[in-house]
């Protein structure tokens, strides 16, 4: 199943979705979303991130039957979204390597700009693959087996591969991992470091065709 999400002025929310209805906004649960698969399957009827965030967890989350799925999450081009959260939902698994999880990018213009990091952390993931999007809160990938991630940019903060095996980073960059003012009162060396990516304990990993620019390191740093 394909999950269609946008920040146009045509997206679904839970309330449009239940006037359109012509029942209570409060019937409109992720139950009812995942039994009307009329709502967010193509892009004619795309979900604001209200909807698509409760649609998204069910149906590829720890709520998700078989908690495996080959489903599909899709954002629009052109558009930054705030509200969403994790786009890996705690636990989400793929059906195999061959059939996995995917969440990307649909429509005309710059990435979808995710105002969040990609986090899997806590319980693993299996099989996922992520592509096309821009997330400006780095990531921390701590646990999962078998993640490709394609064409991404992570910005601001640093994304840290640390534990997951058989992990995939390619044709992606990471930009402006930097710090303008020190954690505390005073600029520490150890404490105040930025780096653009950090790989530690993790089995089979691939760096592939990319960037990094301007992690580290702020223009006119002094020391004093």
């Amino acid at each position: 199943r394909k999950v269609y999400v946008s920040k146009s002025k045509d997206a679904y929310t839970i309330n449009e979705i239940a006037q359109a209805e012509g029942i209570s906004s409060n019937k409109v649960t992720a139950q009812w979303l995942e039994n009307n698969p009329q709502w967010g399957s193509d892009p004619s009827k795309a979900l604001a991130e209200d909807a698509g965030k409760l649609l998204w967890n069910r149906i590829a989350g720890d709520e998700a039957d078989g908690n495996e799925s080959s489903n599909w999450l899709l954002f629009e081009r052109g558009y930054t979204y705030n509200n969403f959260g994790k786009v890996v939902p705690q636990g989400a698994d793929g059906e195999s390597e061959l059939h996995p999880l995917y969440i990307g990018a649909y429509g005309d213009g710059d990435r979808p700009v995710i105002n969040s990091g990609l986090n899997i952390v806590n319980e693993p993931s299996e099989n996922v693959v992520i592509q096309g999007l821009h997330f400006v809160r780095g990531g921390k990938v701590l646990e999962g087996e078998n993640l490709i991630f394609d064409d991404l940019m992570f910005s601001e903060e640093p994304i840290a591969i640390q534990g997951p095996d058989n992990v995939t980073i390619r044709n992606s960059s990471v930009v402006d991992v930097v710090r303008d003012s020190p954690q505390g009162s005073k600029w520490v060396p150890h404490v105040d470091r930025a780096s653009g990516m950090f790989n530690r304990a993790t089995d089979g990993l691939l760096n592939e065709g990319m960037l990094y620019d301007h992690n580290g390191w702020e223009e006119d740093y002094r020391y004093d």
